[in-house]
This record gives C-alpha cells, sequence and structure tokens, in this order.
C-alpha cells in the first residue's frame, strides 16, 4: 500500500534553546515541507519493508555497490548529562542510531514532509483515535522484546513522568489500550493536527523515541547516563562516552530492520561522535582526515569546502537556526514592567546581526513563523531598529538614565561575538550591558532556575506550528524561563485541537501578535543549516534536523 503523506501545515521558528547551530542558504518559502491533519479516517503503512523512500537530496546506490565495514566519524557540537530522549534537553546525532522512533519521515524532492513507517509498520486514524500495528520480531539491546505494551509505557512515560520533556504535548493522550501484542490503541482528549508527526522524534523539542521498559525498570533514574544503561532498539549500542569529549558506537547485531543490501543495518560497523564545539576547528580535523561529518560549518569556512571533490557540501534549506534573544519575565528588572523588554528589542539592528554572525549566508529574521508558514503574515507588527523609541520606552518604564543589564551567552565563538553586537547596540541607548560567558550546562541550569536577566539562544524550524508549545506554553518542557500567559496557552491550545487549515492560520496570527506584545523572546537572524562530509561518505539522505545516519555506508 503506499505511504500515508501527511501534509505538516507549514515550517516555524519554533524555539529550541538547546538546538546546535544553523548555517546554510536559502530561506524557506512556499515549497517547505508542509502537511495537512489526518482525515476522520487515514490509513498509513510500509511501501516497503526495508528502507523508507528516499528524502530529497538522497543519494541513491545500487544494492550491489554498498560496501561495508569502516568507523564512521563525526563531530558534535554539545554535551548533555543523560541520553534519556524522554528527559534529555538535547541528545545529539548518536540517538538515530541508538533508538528508533514509532514513525519516521522523509523529505521529497518538491518539499514535503512525508510520514513513513519504522517501529509502526503501519497506522489507522479515526477522528481522534490512532491504532499502530508494530513490526514483528524487534528487539532491544538488552534483548527484551519490543511489543505494544513497550508502547503503552513508553508514552504514559512521556506523558505523565515529571521529568519528561513531552509532557505538554503528550498531556493531550487521553488512554493507551493494548490491543494485542503487536498492536497498540492510543486515544487523545480531543483533536489534534500535530499527533503523527510529533511521533516522528525528529521534528520537535521533544524526542520520544521508543526505550527499553525493561531497562528503565531496571535502573530508574539512572537510565541513560551510562552505556551499560543506556539500552534502544536502534542499530547500534553505546559502548563507551567521555562526556565532554566523544560518544563511541558499535554495531547491534539484533538488529531487526535491512539495508538495501538485505543484510541488517548499519553498514558501518563503528561510530565515533566528538564533542567540538568551535565548527572552525572542525573543518581543521576534517581537513587533516580524522572525520567524516561537520553538522554545520560558519560562513566563512564554506568557500574552502564548498566545490572541493574531497567534501561534500550539503544545504538543507528547510532546516535552520533562529539565532535568538530571550529576556526572562520572572527576573528583575524585566519583570517590573514589558516596556524595559521591547525597549531591548528596538533597540537592535537586525540586518547587521545576520552580516556580522551570519558571514554571507544568514538573513534577518522578525517572526518566528518564516515565510511560506501557516499562519505567517508580515502585517504583524515587528520590532525593527528604532533607538529613539527604545529610549521613550526606557523613560516611560521610569528608567529615563539607563540601567544596568547581563546578557548571558553559552561560551561558543558564535554564541560571544553575538553577544558583542547586542551589547554595542544596547549600550548606545542606555541598556549597559555585561557578557557573562558560561559554560553550556550552567547555562541553561542557571536559566531554567531564573538567575540569568537575558540570554541568546538557538532556536529552531519545526514542520508543525503547534510543535513550539514546548517552548511557550505553561509548564512546557522547554519553557526555561516558565513564562506563564494564559492568552498564549489559550492560543496555541486553539490551534492544536484545530482542524481546518484556515482556521489554524487565523489562530496562529493571533499567537503571534501575543509574542510580539510581551516581548520575551526574539528572533534575530536566520541562518539555514549546512553541514559537510568527505568523499568516502555515500547514501547520503537530507533529514529534517540530521542525515539519515541509519542508512549511510562508507568507500573505503
Amino acid at each position: 500500500m503506499p505511504t500515508t503523506i501527511v501534509r505538516i501545515l507549514g515550517i516555524i521558528a519554533v524555539l529550541s534553546l538547546l538546538a546546535a547551530c544553523a548555517p546554510a542558504a536559502p530561506t524557506v518559502g512556499a515549497s517547505t515541507p508542509t502537511v495537512a491533519p489526518p482525515t476522520a479516517a487515514s490509513k498509513g503503512s510500509a511501501a516497503s519493508p526495508t528502507a523508507a523512500a528516499p528524502s530529497a537530496g538522497a543519494t541513491v546506490t545500487p544494492a550491489a555497490q554498498i560496501k561495508r565495514g569502516g568507523t564512521f566519524r563525526a563531530d558534535q557540537q554539545n554535551d548533555w548529562n543523560t541520553m534519556d530522549p524522554h528527559t534529555s534537553a538535547q541528545i545529539g546525532n548518536t540517538a538515530d542510531l541508538i533508538f528508533d522512533p514509532l514513525l519516521d519521515y522523509h523529505i521529497t524532492q518538491d518539499g514535503k514532509f512525508v510520514l513513513d513507517p519504522w517501529l509502526a509498520a503501519s497506522w489507522d486514524v479515526n477522528n481522534q483515535v490512532y491504532t499502530f500495528k508494530l513490526q514483528k520480531g524487534v528487539k532491544f539491546q538488552d534483548g527484551s522484546d519490543f511489543n505494544a505494551d513497550v508502547v503503552k509505557f513508553n508514552i504514559e512515560r512521556l506523558r505523565d513522568d515529571k521529568k519528561s520533556r513531552g509532557r505538554a504535548n503528550f498531556a493531550i493522550v487521553d488512554k493507551v489500550d493494548v490491543i494485542d501484542p503487536l498492536t497498540v490503541k492510543v486515544t487523545l482528549k480531543s483533536p489534534w493536527a500535530a499527533f503523527l508527526p510529533l511521533l516522528t522524534a525528529y521534528s520537535s523539542d521533544v524526542k520520544p523515541y521508543m526505550v527499553s521498559k525493561a531497562a528503565v525498570e531496571k535502573y530508574g533514574a539512572d537510565f541513560g547516563t551510562k552505556p551499560e544503561n543506556t539500552i534502544g532498539s536502534g542499530p547500534m549500542k553505546l559502548v563507551n562516552w567521555l562526556k565532554s569529549n566523544n560518544q563511541d558506537l558499535e554495531r547491534f547485531d539484533g538488529y531487526w530492520k535491512m539495508g538495501e543490501d538485505g543484510k541488517p543495518l548499519p553498514y558501518f560497523d563503528k561510530a565515533t561522535f566528538r564533542f567540538i564545539a568551535d565548527t572552525s576547528v572542525a573543518v581543521v580535523e576534517l581537513k587533516a582526515g580524522n572525520l567524516d561529518y561537520i553538522e554545520r560549518i560558519d560562513g566563512k569556512d564554506v568557500p574552502s569546502v564548498k566545490g572541493n571533490p574531497a567534501y561534500t557540501y550539503h544545504e538543507i534549506p528547510w532546516d535552520g537556526t533562529i539565532y535568538s534573544l530571550g529576556i526572562d519575565p520572572t527576573v528583575e528588572p524585566f519583570s517590573k514592567s514589558k516596556q524595559l523588554r521591547q525597549a531591548a528589542f528596538y533597540a537592535l539592528d537586525r540586518d547587521t546581526i545576520a552580516q556580522v554572525i551570519g558571514e554571507g549566508i544568514g538573513a534577518a529574521q522578525y517572526y518566528w513563523w518564516s515565510a511560506g508558514s501557516l499562519g505567517y503574515d508580515a502585517s504583524i507588527p515587528k520590532y525593527t531598529l528604532d533607538p529613539n523609541k527604545a529610549k521613550q520606552l526606557l523613560a516611560e518604564a521610569g528608567y529615563p538614565n539607563g540601567l544596568d543589564v547581563k546578557l548571558s551567552v553559552v561560551a561558543r565563538p558564535q554564541d560571544q561575538r553575538m553577544g558583542e553586537v547586542i551589547k554595542q547596540m544596547w549600550d548606545a541607548v542606555g541598556l549597559r550591558t555585561t557578557i557573562d560567558s558560561m559554560e553550556r550546562l550552567a547555562y541553561f541550569s542557571q536559566a531554567a532556575a531564573h538567575r540569568l536577566q537575558v540570554i541568546t539562544f538557538r532556536a529552531h524550524l519545526h514542520p508543525d506550528p503547534d510543535m513550539m508549545s514546548s517552548q511557550l506554553v505553561t509548564d512546557g518542557a522547554a519553557n526555561w524561563f516558565n513564562w506563564s500567559n494564559p492568552n498564549m496557552d489559550s492560543c496555541m491550545a486553539e490551534g492544536r485541537t484545530t482542524l481546518d487549515e484556515n482556521k489554524r492560520a487565523e489562530i496562529y496570527k493571533r499567537c503571534q501578535q501575543i509574542l510580539f506584545d510581551e516581548a520575551v523572546y526574539g528572533p534575530l537572524f536566520d541562518w539555514k543549516r549546512n553541514d559537510v562530509t568527505s568523499a568516502r561518505v555515500q547514501g547520503w539522505q537530507n533529514n529534517w534536523e540530521w542525515p539519515r545516519f541509519k542508512q549511510l555506508w562508507l568507500n573505503q
């Protein structure tokens, strides 16, 4: 049967405080992946039991030419404390090899986001009831079975666990019923246009990979903190983890999914991911022959790799990073008046920021929604450079002589440059700025504890407007400032439960107006993602947030 095509309603700039940096070229437009909500009764199933359809930019290779073996070497720009996909703010590229989602997807040549089967072999949607038929014979890396009871455990854990980053999204789940060992039924409390895309795991801040129920019950809070207790059903298992340094993976011989050559994935035997925060250092390592893949590079490094036969330069137009500014509305002095927050945004020249930080591949960004996205409306007010307006608002808020501000940034070159540019602009209007450069994990811990006044961060693009709920709604998993606005809560909830595309568009226009008025989060510039691989990397398929590592092979 043909694979179900779910047309996701536009691509939005959704906040993801933990997203990695992302350069590249084109802007998201009307050709960006779009998906429509499921009909009253829709079905999906696997067109092929062995491999998902190739995505845009895929390299199609005859099975006879695929080579097996070798070690895939990649960089990662961030670090984290746990590999538990349900509780970690970000678990990086290795997650795609260690874990599997219920559903997968690919991006077509004409920019459509198409759902594919993965651990769920097929699905049926009847209003707000979703029935999934599961793959047979799937084992976790600890030898336990994947079945309907495990799916029920995972979804309920995502919904109920106090540490789950999916609580805001999965709160809409009313109940999960096990029909038989390979059939599970999920009933939602109300219709939700974005439920199926959420289950892909790659397209939102929430990563609902399926984890071993047996391992979670055995290790408890320690699950995902060490190689021996990080258990998924993916094609590779974590065998070494030196935090802030590297992660090493080896083939899981019991993987259920076949490659194009009829043998179990993956094609390579080992993989190592090194933590390299500075992309320029990663480029040096690539040129020295020590890396096969860099997940994003600076604009200044593009000319040295683009067109060079030793490397392949990949532009991913539907994915990008929105460099952004966040002002904690609960911390003084910005908690006293939203006029102070508005003044800070009016003092910024986004075009200059894009030129300085983007280095030729960034563009000023004024809205969380990008052109061509569902609900995008250029008539909605936006913050443009207006120093006089900024000074006027400061005076109206009771600070005619300005005030002292601390701007916290992650200790990465791009973030530090961003802070310096913002400082110059703010100093000019009386926002006397001190830059606090912090180690990444400490930075997010302090932000979540409301100890930072203002931060810069990297927002992300996702395929449905509802996926920014985790950032914007009260108690959202990625709502680091714990910003609570009843109007925003109700606006996002209305958009989530409305299936009519035109009505959703109007709802999200209202949501954007609230974002403008409250001036808590502000986009600065859009930096499209670009990746680089060595010539020996084959089988490349562009995906939403990272390539399909499961499909790659090495031409050795």
